[in-house]
């Protein structure tokens, strides 16, 4: 956990000179990021249960027309998939402490947004796919931001208001 500290504070430090939300949006956005992560855990449990359906197909359309090509493609999908019910589990234990308005809610959000760079590097190595690659880091950095942007608002982390 004390890796997970330091590695907070590098990306604060990445965040810092980024421009901010006015006072209004971050403290709007802290208050109700409950329930947009209670919206995204449904979504994303609607999300798994279309790609273990689609698993299904490929293994079995594999099946008929090779399984090597098939098995590579079911390991991905299955990598993948776990990586996504990590972060879905994630995301709903922070739903209370998020409510709360705890720094352990934040916490959780931040180690989802680090499970999504590795689910993005996994993701390159395994399908050498550049674009998805980029796209998922950049998707992952606007996160960050909207993470970083409510960080002073949960527990006792409290971090001077910045201009």
């Amino acid at each position: 956990m004390d890796s997970v500290k330091k590695l907070e504070v590098m990306a604060a430090s990445w965040y810092k000179s980024a421009p901010h939300l006015p006072t209004t949006g971050q403290k709007w956005l802290s208050e109700n990021v409950w329930w947009l992560t209670l919206v995204g855990v449904i979504l994303g449990l609607v999300g798994a249960f279309q790609v273990v359906v689609a698993t299904f197909i490929v293994g079995a359309v594999g099946g008929a027309y090779g399984m090597a090509l098939a098995g590579a493609t079911l390991f991905n999908i299955a990598l993948t998939l776990v990586l996504a019910l990590v972060s879905l589990v994630l995301c709903a234990m922070a739903i209370r402490p998020l409510r709360e308005m705890q720094k352990k809610g934040w916490s959780l959000l931040f180690i989802v947004l680090l499970v999504s760079v590795l689910s993005a590097v996994v993701g390159l190595v395994l399908s050498w796919n550049i674009f998805s690659f980029l796209t998922s880091l950049i998707f992952t950095a606007i996160g960050g931001y909207f993470l970083y942007e409510i960080r002073s608002y949960f527990g006792k982390v409290h971090v001077s208001k910045r201009a």
